[in-house]
């Protein structure tokens, strides 16, 4: 198959784009963003870009790793490989693989490693997704490839409210062939859409028990978070620890303080931490 650039060209560190290519680094860019994967730009700055048909071809190279990102044509992710150096030889040790839904959603990522039993490739793993008619994710679900056949390893549920935030969060295990419920989570939000009250359960043979709570409380302008920690013992709420955060008018963080409190519910300090910022806020 014929390659071909694809009006990308690395100029000192900087890159230059037709109008085509460069929409379409931009929803790569975004879509990179979404999948916590490090900018297309700083990528390309040590790589470079080619098309294969529709296919784009990102790849970023250092001193002993690289990687090799292939998209669609809509900016996706499609494959991405990763390698080693060994005695100035490059060997594939990963790649992944993702499939999407029609709205961009991820709903499966596959893993495959370098195996040195089998001198190959082999499928590790995968993780597929389930989105609600919003796009919020419900569902997440991670196998493992066991005796060439995927095993449950990890579950996720969440739900969601009115408003489309989250308001519970559950986690199980797979053993014996069948799902044990091992976390829960329920938060509540105050008027602003943030954090209020978050309530953690463990599952207790047949039932959800409630085992901390997190209060959340805000200063009038915003500037201050308290957030207090209960733990339940026999059934009854006794304050734990709390964590203070104080910010600048710009958001940023100025001080953190953590403090347990004491048999008598007093409060005892543990540790505080001071940040600066230059006059660019950084």
């Amino acid at each position: 198959m014929k390659k071909k650039v694809i009006g990308a060209v690395l100029i000192l560190g900087s890159l230059v784009f037709g109008a085509e290519s460069l929409e379409r680094f931009q929803r790569t860019n975004d879509h990179l963003a979404k999948t916590g994967i490090r900018s297309t730009r700083a990528a390309i700055q040590t790589g470079y870009i080619e098309k294969l048909d529709s296919v784009i071809s990102l790849y970023s190279s250092g001193d002993s790793t690289k990687e090799h990102m292939l998209f669609n044509s809509l900016g996706q992710i499609i494959e991405r490989h990763r390698y080693n150096r060994i005695e100035n030889e490059w060997f594939e040790v990963e790649k992944r693989e993702f499939r999407y839904d029609q709205s961009g959603n991820t709903i499966e990522e596959t893993g495959s490693e370098w195996k040195e039993a089998s001198n190959a490739m082999e499928l590790a793993w995968k993780t597929e997704y389930l989105y609600d008619g919003f796009g919020n994710q419900i569902s997440r679900i991670d196998y493992n490839r066991t005796n060439n056949e995927w095993v449950g390893n990890i579950k996720e549920i969440q739900t969601f409210d009115a408003q489309n935030r989250v308001f519970t969060w559950s986690s199980y295990g797979f053993v014996n062939d069948r799902w044990y419920a091992n976390y829960k989570s329920e938060f509540t939000y105050d008027h602003s859409g943030r954090d209020s009250v978050r309530i953690n359960y463990d599952f207790d043979t047949m039932l959800w028990k409630e085992y901390n709570k997190l209060v959340y409380e805000y200063s009038l302008d915003g500037t201050f978070e308290t957030m207090t920690a209960f733990q339940n013992r026999s059934d009854s709420w006794e304050l734990s620890y709390r964590r203070t955060t104080e910010y600048n008018s710009a958001g940023k963080e100025m001080s953190s303080a953590f403090y347990y409190f004491t048999l008598d519910g007093a409060l005892s300090p543990e540790s505080r931490t001071e940040y600066l910022y230059d006059e660019k806020g950084n």
